[in-house]
Parts: C-alpha cells; sequence; structure tokens
C-alpha cells in the first residue's frame, strides 16, 4: 500500500491580493530577496489584510512601484 501525499498550493495571486510567492515570480526572484526588498523598503508595505494581518499586495501597488525604482534593481 503506498501512502498518498496532499500536495499543497502556494498561492501566487488571488482576486484582490498578489502574495509574496507572486512577487516572487513577477520579478523572479528568491524568497529571500524579497525578504530583503520588504525590510529595504524597495518594495511598498503590504497593503491586503486578512484577520488583522498583512498577507499581500494589491496590483494597483505593485504596478505603481514597478514605475519607479523597483525594476532597476531587479
Amino acid at each position: 500500500m503506498t501512502i498518498q501525499r496532499k500536495r499543497s498550493k502556494i498561492r501566487t495571486a488571488g482576486t484582490f491580493c498578489i502574495w509574496p510567492r507572486g512577487v516572487e515570480l513577477m520579478f523572479d526572484v528568491s524568497s529571500e530577496t524579497r525578504r530583503r526588498w520588504e525590510k529595504a523598503r524597495v518594495l511598498p508595505p503590504r497593503d491586503v489584510f486578512l484577520g488583522g494581518q498583512a498577507i499581500g499586495w494589491k496590483q494597483a501597488t505593485l504596478e505603481a512601484a514597478t514605475s519607479g525604482n523597483l525594476a532597476a534593481t531587479a
């Protein structure tokens, strides 16, 4: 008998939210780079909240950031 493992889905984008993994795929960077960008304020602060916790970004927020300095650092 074999044990089947359930594959976990990593969220990249939703209806109103771009998740951290989606940002990594969008800019083709690692999770460590994304974390450093957040800490250095290269990425704007997360502005989508779920249960009082910041979970991701709105599409418009990331588009405004990419028109500025983010495209030059990637």
